[in-house]
């Protein structure tokens, strides 16, 4: 009995394949496209998709003109392939042919079609969208190791985009291919992150590799958001705004002229036309680093992130939506939020952004509102950002990743805010608000200094005259009538001398001081120190100008000296022995 039954088969299976192929009742279709040809196309892809554009070519993609089948009728029936393969025609245009090799194609009457390999690859053509004129199909090329490549058509620039993807891992691996042939020349890495970039950007890059703390912040993002990825990033950098709106096929919410767009595939930012240009000049090239923005790449580098953790949370689950639904607040909120805890200018513009949104009465009244709102007032980047910190602060890590899981796997914006919080949608922008606005003093507080943390520090001429200033300040009289000897008023002019050579009419804007104290340097060559109750103007070859608590002193560059009291009453030194007394309204009295 055991040896029989092997034979027994051998002959069965034998014997049935010449029935099957010569069945009387299956018409052989032949290829519509060479209707004599017999031989079928063979693809080998190797065992893993590239993960390079360079590497593509080296990929055989299939043509339905070299595969399809040309049949007699649209009536449903059992064929026979060129290769002798069994063929079932549902209707017109579509069957399925099980072909000889091991490999199974199948179309579809809306234009998609499956070619699915003998070693488990597989080739998938998807018919293109009616509505989109001109496009061309989608194709997706699987591996059996689960990597695939994905090719998409890009209407608004009429070309195709190349998007390596293995999502049956944790996490999941996405990334576009970037043609180096349609990229900006130059090629920069800043950990995983790959940037293509003319040299208007070298500034820029050399800013943010030397200050992006990589580990940090993938390390913050991970534990308290379950945001992660694990592949490589593109970023494509643009020098102007129509570039990338070009590119993107829109424009930067809010009109705005600088930032960028973040997402799955890839990261885009402008603009290098507005980033400093290195100079040669060392002292120059260091500050314009430190003035460098990187706010917008941790934005975006977030949102990143954010799809990423997205696409592993879907992997292996059917029936979800093609697209999250809408909530612009959490996108963008929660992109600002960990950006903020990066850079400190982009945490005070939350804050400094929302106050103004408050106080011009431009918060919504409710949730659904929010939500219509969309983008309007840039609301997302404020408000938004501190729902996000009100909800990490009050409710915990835990509560903002169930809250992006749920709304990433398709529940509801306001449903899935309730679950996470307790509370309604509507309650938890009121109870946002109110935080805010009992906090907003201490957030705001001292906002000026604390941004301009990791400048360059402007030095005074004078650093131990300064720096005595600063730790007891100038005394000042009951009145300026008091005065009676020159020395008796303080030499601001010395005080607060600055050494703005390097910079002087090459840099316009602000700096770092000293103490408590900031600076803001003109291209003109004026200058002012301020601290949180004084300020001093420089005016070249002028004078000097120093303001207390309502008081005034007044260093000419020739050696004058005058200082007036709050009440406008005052002294005037012309010279060390020469001096006069004036009333509230300038007019000179005797002493």
């Amino acid at each position: 009995m055991f040896q029989k039954k092997p034979v027994f088969l051998f002959i069965f299976v034998i014997n049935l394949f010449p029935v099957f192929a010569q069945d009387p009742g299956r018409v052989r279709v032949p290829y519509l496209q060479g209707t004599n040809r017999t031989e079928i196309s063979r693809y080998q892809w190797g065992a893993s998709a590239p993960t390079r554009f360079e590497d593509i070519s080296g990929i055989t993609i299939p043509q339905i003109g070299e595969l399809r089948l040309k049949f007699p009728s649209n009536t449903p029936s059992f064929y026979s392939g060129p290769d002798g393969g069994e063929v079932y025609l549902w209707k017109k245009d579509n069957y399925r042919w099980k072909r000889t090799d091991g490999s199974v194609l199948t179309e579809w009457e809306n234009g998609t079609w499956k070619l699915e390999m003998q070693d488990g690859s597989q080739f998938t053509s998807f018919g293109a969208a009616g509505s989109c004129s001109g496009c061309l199909p989608k194709i997706q090329l699987d591996w059996k190791d689960g990597s695939r490549l994905i090719r998409d058509w890009v209407p608004h620039r009429k070309e195709f985009a190349w998007v390596f993807q293995k999502s049956n891992v944790s996490p999941a691996l996405n990334w576009q291919l970037i043609d180096p042939s349609k990229a900006k020349p130059g090629r920069f890495l800043v950990s995983k992150y790959s940037f293509y970039h003319s040299s208007d950007w070298d500034l820029y890059l050399q800013a943010l590799k030397e200050n992006f703390p990589s580990n940090e912040f993938f390390a913050f993002a991970k534990k308290e958001f379950d945001m992660e990825n694990v592949g490589q990033v593109p970023v494509l950098l643009f020098d102007k705004n129509g570039e990338m709106s070009a590119y993107q096929g829109k424009d930067l919410p809010g009109g705005s002229e600088e930032g960028g767009f973040g997402g799955q595939n890839s990261i885009t930012m402008c603009c290098g036309e507005k980033q400093a240009k290195p100079t040669g000049n060392s002292v120059l090239d260091e500050d314009a680093k430190k003035r460098a923005f990187l706010g917008t790449f941790y934005h975006e580098a977030v949102h990143n992130l954010e799809q990423m953790t997205c696409l592993s949370y879907k992997a292996g689950l059917a029936n979800l939506p093609k697209e999250n639904l809408p909530d612009p607040w959490f996108d963008e909120g929660i992109a600002n939020y960990i950006a903020a805890q990066f850079s400190i200018s982009k945490k005070y513009y939350i804050y400094e952004e929302l106050d103004k949104r408050i106080q011009a009465g431009k918060i919504p009244t409710g949730y659904a509102a929010l939500l219509k709102q969309g983008y309007q007032d840039l609301l997302p980047y404020s408000l938004g950002a501190y729902m996000v910190e009100y909800m990490h602060k009050n409710y915990g890590s835990k509560t903002v990743v169930k809250y992006n899981k749920d709304t990433c796997l398709g529940t509801d914006s306001a449903l899935a805010l309730e679950k996470a919080t307790g509370v309604s949608a509507d309650q938890f922008i009121s109870l946002t608000v109110a935080d805010f606005q009992s906090k907003k003093s201490v957030l705001l507080s001292d906002s000026k200094k604390k941004i301009l943390k990791g400048s360059t520090v402007m030095m005074p001429v004078n650093a131990s005259i300064y720096q005595s200033f600063l730790e007891k300040g100038f005394p000042l009289p009951t009145s300026p009538f008091d005065i009676q000897n020159y020395e008796d008023i303080p030499s601001v002019r010395e005080t607060f001398l600055a050494s703005v050579e390097p910079f002087l009419k090459k840099i316009e804007g602000d700096f770092d001081g000293p103490g408590e104290s900031t600076f803001f340097l003109w291209k003109s060559g004026i200058y002012k120190w301020q601290g949180k109750t004084w300020e001093a103007t420089y005016f070249p070859g002028n004078q000097t100008i120093f303001k207390k608590d309502g008081w005034t002193i007044i260093e000419w560059d020739d050696g004058k000296r005058r200082m007036v009291s709050s009440d406008g009453t005052s002294v005037m030194f012309w010279t060390k022995d020469q001096k006069g007394y004036f009333d509230s309204s300038g007019k000179q009295i005797k002493r």
